[in-house]
Formats: C-alpha cells, structure tokens, sequence
C-alpha cells in the first residue's frame, strides 16, 4: 500500500492504524510506534493545523486592511494631485474647461506642458 500524500488523505489512514493498533493488540505486540505515540502525535497535528487555519485567516484580514489602507492613501494622492493640477493651470494660463480657448486646448496645454511642472510652482 501507498501512503498518500495529500493532507486530507492522510487523516482517515491514521485513524484506521490507531483503531487498528489498539484493537488488535495481539497481532502487533511491539509496534515500532506505539499507538498512543501516534494518537499523540496526531492531536499534535491537528492542533498545529487548528492554528495554521487560524493564523491564515488573520492573515487574510490583515491584508484587506492593508489593502484598505492602501486605496485611502491612493485616494488621497489622487485628490491632492487634481488639486495640483488645478493650481498650475490657474498659475499659468488664465483658463478654465469652459473658457475661451475650447476644452481641446486647454488639455493639449497640459499634455505639452507635463504634469509634473506643477509642483515647482511657488505657492
């Protein structure tokens, strides 16, 4: 017989070598592993694996609250950064969307121009 290697095959063999172990004593006298060597071991197991689902699942949580985080902080860059652009706009054309010059001018200005001027501006 093949051990399995899948851990949720593994649980039912262990069982059935315990139960057997302890209800066939008289044909397995001297194990190598005595059966509540291997009960232990297996309680052992399944509380490592209680802790692990545990853990995983705060981890889980931790990450939606730093991803949460995250899309704040980025929220708030974007905010910052419409604000900026707005200010370099009123700094260096006298324009709105809706001025004289047409939308389409007002964005080709800004593309020519890059974004990233805006932050040289004196306040």
């Amino acid at each position: 017989m093949r051990f399995p290697k899948a851990e949720t095959k593994i649980v039912s063999p262990l069982h059935e070598i315990i139960a057997g172990l302890e209800a066939h004593q008289d044909l397995f006298p001297n194990p190598p592993v005595s059966a509540a060597d291997l009960d232990k071991q297996f309680e052992t197991y399944l509380k490592s694996a209680d802790t692990a689902v545990d853990k995983q699942a705060e981890a889980k949580h931790a990450v939606e609250e730093k991803n949460h985080a995250l899309d704040a902080a980025v929220d708030r860059a974007r905010m910052i950064l419409r604000y900026a652009e707005q200010r370099k706009c009123e700094k260096t054309l006298p324009c709105s969307r809706n001025s004289r010059l047409g939308s389409n001018r007002f964005f080709d200005y800004r593309r020519r121009h890059g974004f990233e001027w805006c932050w040289r501006i004196q306040g």
